[in-house]
Protein backbone atom coordinates (compact mmCIF):
# COMPACT_ATOMS: atom_id res chain seq x y z
CA UNK A 1 0.00 0.00 0.00
CA UNK A 2 3.09 2.42 0.40
CA UNK A 3 5.17 1.30 -2.82
CA UNK A 4 2.35 0.72 -5.80
CA UNK A 5 4.87 -2.04 -7.56
CA UNK A 6 8.35 -1.30 -5.84
CA UNK A 7 10.64 -1.81 -8.47
CA UNK A 8 9.23 1.17 -10.41
CA UNK A 9 8.65 3.05 -6.91
CA UNK A 10 10.75 6.22 -7.51
CA UNK A 11 13.10 4.96 -9.72
CA UNK A 12 15.30 7.39 -9.62
CA UNK A 13 15.95 8.70 -6.12
CA UNK A 14 17.95 7.64 -3.63
CA UNK A 15 15.95 6.01 -0.50
CA UNK A 16 16.79 6.61 2.99
CA UNK A 17 15.17 3.50 5.00
CA UNK A 18 14.95 4.65 8.88
CA UNK A 19 14.13 1.11 11.01
CA UNK A 20 14.88 -0.05 14.75
CA UNK A 21 15.00 -3.55 12.96
CA UNK A 22 18.08 -4.25 10.71
CA UNK A 23 16.07 -7.60 9.33
CA UNK A 24 13.57 -4.97 7.53
CA UNK A 25 16.08 -3.47 5.61
CA UNK A 26 15.78 -4.23 1.85
CA UNK A 27 13.17 -6.53 2.49
CA UNK A 28 10.83 -4.36 -0.12
CA UNK A 29 12.60 -1.90 -2.06
CA UNK A 30 16.41 -1.52 -1.60
CA UNK A 31 17.84 1.58 -0.27
CA UNK A 32 20.66 3.39 -0.40
CA UNK A 33 20.91 4.73 3.29
CA UNK A 34 20.23 2.61 6.18
CA UNK A 35 19.72 4.86 9.31
CA UNK A 36 18.93 1.78 12.38
CA UNK A 37 17.78 3.53 15.59
CA UNK A 38 14.75 4.49 17.35
CA UNK A 39 12.82 7.12 15.31
CA UNK A 40 12.21 9.71 17.57
CA UNK A 41 16.13 10.36 17.94
CA UNK A 42 17.27 9.25 14.22
CA UNK A 43 14.49 11.44 12.45
CA UNK A 44 14.81 14.42 14.12
CA UNK A 45 18.90 14.16 13.77
CA UNK A 46 18.63 13.35 10.45
CA UNK A 47 16.43 16.26 9.50
CA UNK A 48 18.50 18.63 11.60
CA UNK A 49 21.60 17.87 9.40
CA UNK A 50 19.54 18.12 6.57
CA UNK A 51 18.16 21.58 7.36
CA UNK A 52 22.10 23.14 7.58
CA UNK A 53 22.62 22.13 3.68
CA UNK A 54 19.32 21.67 1.85
CA UNK A 55 16.48 23.90 1.54
CA UNK A 56 13.59 21.70 -0.84
CA UNK A 57 11.65 23.24 -2.64
CA UNK A 58 8.03 21.22 -2.61
CA UNK A 59 6.09 23.34 -4.90
CA UNK A 60 6.68 21.31 -7.76
CA UNK A 61 5.60 17.69 -5.93
CA UNK A 62 2.63 18.92 -4.50
CA UNK A 63 1.15 20.51 -7.67
CA UNK A 64 2.03 17.08 -9.45
CA UNK A 65 1.20 14.38 -6.82
CA UNK A 66 -1.44 16.63 -4.84
CA UNK A 67 -3.13 19.35 -6.18
CA UNK A 68 -6.55 19.30 -4.97
CA UNK A 69 -7.35 21.23 -8.43
CA UNK A 70 -6.40 18.13 -10.07
CA UNK A 71 -8.75 16.26 -8.16
CA UNK A 72 -11.97 18.44 -8.41
CA UNK A 73 -11.76 18.66 -12.04
CA UNK A 74 -10.75 14.94 -12.99
CA UNK A 75 -13.61 13.36 -10.47
CA UNK A 76 -17.03 14.04 -11.11
CA UNK A 77 -18.40 10.69 -10.26
CA UNK A 78 -20.98 9.04 -7.93
CA UNK A 79 -19.12 10.41 -4.85
CA UNK A 80 -19.53 14.10 -6.03
CA UNK A 81 -22.01 14.66 -3.27
CA UNK A 82 -20.59 12.82 -0.55
CA UNK A 83 -17.30 14.45 -0.75
CA UNK A 84 -19.22 17.82 -0.81
CA UNK A 85 -20.96 16.19 2.72
CA UNK A 86 -17.24 16.25 4.25
CA UNK A 87 -16.23 19.00 2.61
CA UNK A 88 -19.02 21.29 4.64
CA UNK A 89 -18.78 18.72 7.98
CA UNK A 90 -15.27 19.60 7.72
CA UNK A 91 -15.66 23.30 7.31
CA UNK A 92 -17.81 23.59 10.73
CA UNK A 93 -15.52 21.52 12.81
CA UNK A 94 -14.38 23.66 15.22
CA UNK A 95 -10.36 24.54 15.34
CA UNK A 96 -8.23 21.83 17.32
CA UNK A 97 -10.57 19.09 16.92
CA UNK A 98 -9.70 15.76 16.58
CA UNK A 99 -11.31 13.62 13.81
CA UNK A 100 -10.64 9.57 13.59
CA UNK A 101 -11.91 7.88 10.95
CA UNK A 102 -12.48 3.86 10.88
CA UNK A 103 -11.65 1.45 7.88
CA UNK A 104 -12.61 1.81 3.89
CA UNK A 105 -13.75 4.98 1.68
CA UNK A 106 -15.27 7.06 4.13
CA UNK A 107 -11.08 7.09 5.42
CA UNK A 108 -9.75 7.95 2.17
CA UNK A 109 -12.62 10.49 1.81
CA UNK A 110 -11.62 11.81 5.64
CA UNK A 111 -7.76 12.08 4.46
CA UNK A 112 -8.43 14.03 1.04
CA UNK A 113 -10.87 16.26 2.59
CA UNK A 114 -9.46 17.20 5.96
CA UNK A 115 -7.21 19.69 6.45
CA UNK A 116 -5.40 19.91 9.74
CA UNK A 117 -5.03 22.39 12.02
CA UNK A 118 -2.62 20.53 14.45
CA UNK A 119 -0.34 17.77 14.49
CA UNK A 120 -2.44 14.47 15.81
CA UNK A 121 -5.31 15.77 14.85
CA UNK A 122 -6.52 13.03 12.45
CA UNK A 123 -5.89 9.55 13.96
CA UNK A 124 -6.64 6.63 11.99
CA UNK A 125 -5.51 2.84 11.63
CA UNK A 126 -3.92 3.55 8.28
CA UNK A 127 -2.79 0.30 6.04
CA UNK A 128 -3.32 -1.51 9.06
CA UNK A 129 -6.80 -2.15 8.10
CA UNK A 130 -8.69 -2.38 10.93
CA UNK A 131 -12.50 -2.39 10.62
CA UNK A 132 -14.36 -0.68 13.93
CA UNK A 133 -11.13 1.48 15.20
CA UNK A 134 -12.87 4.58 14.97
CA UNK A 135 -15.48 4.23 17.95
CA UNK A 136 -13.22 2.60 20.41
CA UNK A 137 -10.07 5.23 19.20
CA UNK A 138 -12.72 7.78 19.40
CA UNK A 139 -13.56 7.35 23.66
CA UNK A 140 -10.43 7.25 24.02
CA UNK A 141 -9.26 10.81 22.43
CA UNK A 142 -12.35 11.63 24.05
CA UNK A 143 -11.16 10.82 27.62
CA UNK A 144 -7.39 12.09 27.25
CA UNK A 145 -9.03 15.75 26.00
CA UNK A 146 -12.15 16.22 27.53
CA UNK A 147 -12.43 19.55 25.87
CA UNK A 148 -12.22 18.74 22.68
CA UNK A 149 -14.59 18.29 19.91
CA UNK A 150 -13.91 14.36 18.52
CA UNK A 151 -15.16 13.59 15.45
CA UNK A 152 -15.82 9.87 14.63
CA UNK A 153 -16.47 8.87 10.76
CA UNK A 154 -17.59 5.30 10.49
CA UNK A 155 -18.69 2.86 7.97
CA UNK A 156 -22.06 0.84 8.03
CA UNK A 157 -19.51 -2.59 7.90
CA UNK A 158 -16.88 -1.22 10.15
CA UNK A 159 -19.34 0.54 12.67
CA UNK A 160 -21.02 -2.91 13.34
CA UNK A 161 -17.33 -4.45 14.46
CA UNK A 162 -17.67 -2.41 17.92
CA UNK A 163 -21.18 -0.84 17.84
CA UNK A 164 -21.62 -1.96 21.52
CA UNK A 165 -19.49 0.88 22.19
CA UNK A 166 -21.96 3.43 22.09
CA UNK A 167 -23.00 1.99 25.52
CA UNK A 168 -19.87 3.26 27.31
CA UNK A 169 -20.13 6.88 24.99
CA UNK A 170 -23.77 6.92 26.78
CA UNK A 171 -22.41 5.14 30.23
CA UNK A 172 -19.68 7.98 30.38
CA UNK A 173 -21.88 10.77 28.99
CA UNK A 174 -18.67 11.23 26.55
CA UNK A 175 -19.65 13.77 23.77
CA UNK A 176 -18.33 12.07 20.92
CA UNK A 177 -19.73 13.04 17.37
CA UNK A 178 -20.39 9.98 15.33
CA UNK A 179 -20.76 9.63 11.60
CA UNK A 180 -21.99 7.05 10.01
CA UNK A 181 -21.25 6.60 5.97
CA UNK A 182 -24.20 3.81 5.33
CA UNK A 183 -23.67 3.37 1.15
CA UNK A 184 -25.50 -0.47 2.31
CA UNK A 185 -22.11 -2.13 0.83
CA UNK A 186 -18.22 -3.02 2.42
CA UNK A 187 -17.89 0.19 0.05
CA UNK A 188 -14.11 -0.22 -0.51
CA UNK A 189 -13.90 -4.13 -1.43
CA UNK A 190 -17.04 -3.74 -3.46
CA UNK A 191 -14.96 -0.65 -5.70
CA UNK A 192 -12.57 -3.46 -6.56
CA UNK A 193 -15.26 -6.02 -7.43
CA UNK A 194 -16.17 -3.01 -9.63
CA UNK A 195 -13.73 -2.05 -11.17
CA UNK A 196 -11.85 -5.44 -11.33
CA UNK A 197 -14.09 -8.27 -10.90
CA UNK A 198 -17.05 -6.90 -13.45
CA UNK A 199 -19.28 -6.28 -10.35
CA UNK A 200 -19.50 -9.55 -9.24
CA UNK A 201 -20.25 -8.48 -5.78
CA UNK A 202 -19.57 -11.57 -3.22
CA UNK A 203 -20.48 -10.86 0.19
CA UNK A 204 -20.04 -6.87 0.23
CA UNK A 205 -23.98 -5.91 0.26
CA UNK A 206 -25.02 -5.19 3.46
CA UNK A 207 -28.61 -4.01 2.33
CA UNK A 208 -30.27 -5.54 5.10
CA UNK A 209 -28.21 -3.05 7.50
CA UNK A 210 -30.50 -1.95 10.68
CA UNK A 211 -31.47 1.85 11.01
CA UNK A 212 -28.55 2.93 12.98
CA UNK A 213 -29.58 5.97 14.01
CA UNK A 214 -32.58 4.17 15.60
CA UNK A 215 -30.17 1.39 17.57
CA UNK A 216 -28.15 4.75 18.61
CA UNK A 217 -31.49 6.14 20.19
CA UNK A 218 -31.85 2.98 21.45
CA UNK A 219 -28.48 3.92 24.11
CA UNK A 220 -30.06 6.89 24.60
CA UNK A 221 -28.21 8.88 22.12
CA UNK A 222 -29.36 11.54 19.93
CA UNK A 223 -29.49 10.70 16.14
CA UNK A 224 -30.75 11.44 12.65
CA UNK A 225 -30.58 10.55 9.30
CA UNK A 226 -28.97 13.20 6.58
CA UNK A 227 -29.21 12.21 2.65
CA UNK A 228 -27.02 13.06 -0.04
CA UNK A 229 -29.52 14.79 -1.94
CA UNK A 230 -29.22 18.02 0.43
CA UNK A 231 -25.79 17.97 -1.21
CA UNK A 232 -27.41 18.96 -4.46
CA UNK A 233 -27.89 22.34 -4.79
CA UNK A 234 -25.39 24.97 -4.95
CA UNK A 235 -25.79 26.16 -1.17
CA UNK A 236 -27.07 23.89 1.36
CA UNK A 237 -30.06 24.89 3.03
CA UNK A 238 -30.03 26.96 6.01
CA UNK A 239 -31.90 24.06 7.65
CA UNK A 240 -29.37 21.37 6.73
CA UNK A 241 -26.45 23.93 7.61
CA UNK A 242 -28.48 24.95 11.22
CA UNK A 243 -28.51 20.89 12.00
CA UNK A 244 -25.21 20.11 10.96
CA UNK A 245 -23.69 22.96 13.33
CA UNK A 246 -26.01 21.66 15.82
CA UNK A 247 -24.72 18.04 15.44
CA UNK A 248 -21.18 19.45 16.09
CA UNK A 249 -21.67 22.01 18.69
CA UNK A 250 -23.70 19.69 21.04
CA UNK A 251 -22.55 19.04 24.64
CA UNK A 252 -23.58 15.53 24.20
CA UNK A 253 -22.75 12.46 22.17
CA UNK A 254 -24.57 12.74 18.67
CA UNK A 255 -24.80 9.95 16.02
CA UNK A 256 -25.31 11.10 12.22
CA UNK A 257 -25.95 8.75 9.75
CA UNK A 258 -25.00 10.02 5.71
CA UNK A 259 -26.92 8.18 3.37
CA UNK A 260 -24.42 7.38 0.57
CA UNK A 261 -25.03 6.35 -3.13
CA UNK A 262 -24.09 2.75 -3.21
CA UNK A 263 -21.39 2.65 -6.13
CA UNK A 264 -20.13 6.30 -4.89
CA UNK A 265 -16.23 5.35 -5.77
CA UNK A 266 -12.97 6.87 -3.70
CA UNK A 267 -10.30 8.44 -6.46
CA UNK A 268 -7.35 8.26 -6.74
CA UNK A 269 -6.46 4.77 -6.53
CA UNK A 270 -3.47 2.49 -7.24
CA UNK A 271 -4.57 -0.78 -8.84
CA UNK A 272 -3.04 -4.27 -7.59
CA UNK A 273 0.75 -4.12 -9.20
CA UNK A 274 0.63 -1.02 -10.71
CA UNK A 275 2.58 2.00 -9.46
CA UNK A 276 2.10 5.41 -8.04
CA UNK A 277 2.52 6.91 -11.01
CA UNK A 278 -0.37 4.83 -12.44
CA UNK A 279 -2.72 6.23 -10.44
CA UNK A 280 -6.69 5.77 -11.92
CA UNK A 281 -8.57 9.42 -11.39
CA UNK A 282 -11.76 8.48 -13.69
CA UNK A 283 -14.50 6.46 -12.96
CA UNK A 284 -16.26 4.56 -16.15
Amino acid sequence: MTYGEPTRFAPEARIVHFEIDPAQLDRVRPCDLPVIGNLAETVPAFHGELRKSYVPDWSHWRAVACGPERAETEIKGLSHLTRRFFDELFRRLPEESVVIADVGQHQMWCAQRHRSSQPRSFVTSGGLGSMGFALPAAVGVQLAKPGTTVLCVSGDGGIQMNIQELATVHRLGLPVKMVIIDNKYLGMVRQWQQLFYDRNYAETDLSDNPDFAEIAKAYKIHAWRLHEDTMRDEEISDETAFAIDRFLLSTEPELLVFDCHPEANVYPMVPTGAALSEMVFEEE
